[in-house]
């Protein structure tokens, strides 16, 4: 699985997968996927899984209270 993308390195690992014919589940946040919804676009033609990964949130979200959170 792929988290917080699509970013400018997904083609990448998409390019990878294929040679090596690997599917993957990649969890995309709403504003990457503004940013890169080509990329998004190529993510799915390939046949792999989409999953939601919020619209958005922090980078030190793994680090906040339940509180916080909730």
């Amino acid at each position: 699985t792929f988290d917080d993308g699509p970013a400018a390195y997904t083609r990448e690992i998409l390019k990878i997968l294929e040679d090596n014919q690997i599917k993957a589940t990649f969890f995309c946040i709403g504003k990457q996927i503004e940013k890169h919804s080509d990329t998004v676009k190529r993510i799915y033609e390939a046949g792999h899984h989409i999953g939601n990964h919020s619209y958005s949130h922090s980078v030190s979200f793994d680090f906040w209270s339940t509180t916080k959170v909730r």
